[in-house]
């Protein structure tokens, strides 16, 4: 079994200012304790879990197409941030084929398929296998994301 560094594959496929933003939040993230698992290179890109004191709570993705893909699968509950609100909101993750009643599933790792999903207090009818996603964040992003995984906590 090899081990994959993630900031190894960070270096090698991402150049200038985003690979200086994902490593500086992978560093963080290792600093405040969450940890990668299972990493593992399914053809070019880069996929395993992201973990919080052995607890998983998020798929990550690094490759040439997305950059970096943080899927996130646990509930949120409270927060009085309205910013934060808003972004967990505007990465919720529907069910491309909700319109067109897909069944069985689109997608076979879709196992909330067509799930009710609350997010501080607001709920989401389809969500996906990876109800919240951040696809190639940028610096503002990733600083509001850093502000999302301390709830985890």
């Amino acid at each position: 079994m090899s081990n994959i560094l993630i900031e190894d594959v960070i270096k090698e496929k991402l150049i200038g200012e985003t690979q200086e933003n994902i490593l500086n939040f992978v560093a963080w993230m290792q600093e405040n304790e969450f940890d990668f698992k299972n990493l593992r290179f399914i053809g070019t890109e880069l996929r395993g879990h992201a973990s919080y004191k052995s607890k998983g709570f998020a798929s990550i993705m690094i490759s040439d197409q997305f950059v970096m893909w943080i899927g996130l699968s646990v509930k949120f509950h409270k927060t009085e941030d309205d910013e934060i609100k808003d972004l967990a909101w505007s990465h919720v993750v529907n069910c491309p084929q909700v319109e067109h009643d897909c069944n069985p599933p689109h997608n076979r790792s879709c196992k909330r398929y067509h799930c009710r999903w609350k997010v501080f207090g607001k709920e989401f009818p389809s969500t996906c296998h990876a109800p919240l996603a951040f696809f190639g964040p940028d610096t503002e992003a990733l600083e509001k994301l850093k502000k999302l995984l301390v709830l985890i906590r």
